[in-house]
């Protein structure tokens, strides 16, 4: 179980990349809850919010708390956590939240997303270029094959059609 409460003092509305049937939410109460049935020990779930602030930069932004059970007769076990505003940019991220971001833009050109914006490849391959490097700098690269070609296949399409 993940379930994820927004600070409605600095958070006026939200919505779940990946999620597009939904609109942002903005009620009084920031919940989503989403139920990791399928996880795996030692499997990396990210889940990615475009959030709209009120204004207000300072204050708890959201805070998490995931359940979890461990393989056998033990009882579940809650982690919870509390993330502050820290009002960094996106060029100062770390470099695993700049290439998660170049991975949701690249998913939502290939599902033609409204909410894409002015995203274009060119700039899924900027963003994903700025975050190689370390232990998965090999797979990260890959991924820049991988936009490579979906560009020239989606280009393809529209030439057609």
């Amino acid at each position: 179980m993940i379930d994820v409460v927004f600070n409605s003092r600095v958070v006026e509305s939200y919505r779940l990349l990946g999620n597009e049937n939904s609109q942002p939410a903005s009620r009084k109460v920031y919940r989503d809850v989403r139920h990791a049935d399928a996880m795996w020990p030692g499997q990396i779930i990210t889940m990615l919010y475009e959030v709209v602030p009120t204004g207000q930069r300072t204050g708890r932004l959201f805070s998490v708390q995931v359940g979890y059970r461990q393989p056998g007769p033990e009882a579940a076990k809650l982690v919870s956590a509390k993330v502050d505003d820290s009002a960094k940019s996106f060029d100062n991220a770390s470099r695993d939240f700049r290439f998660a971001g170049a991975v949701a833009l690249f998913g939502m050109l290939l599902r033609d997303s409204e909410y894409s914006g002015d995203g274009d490849f060119a700039t899924v391959r900027r963003l994903a270029r700025g975050a190689i490097g370390g232990e998965d700098a090999h797979e990260r690269r890959e991924f820049l094959e991988l936009v490579d070609l979906a560009e020239k296949i989606v280009g393809g399409m529209k030439a057609k059609g």
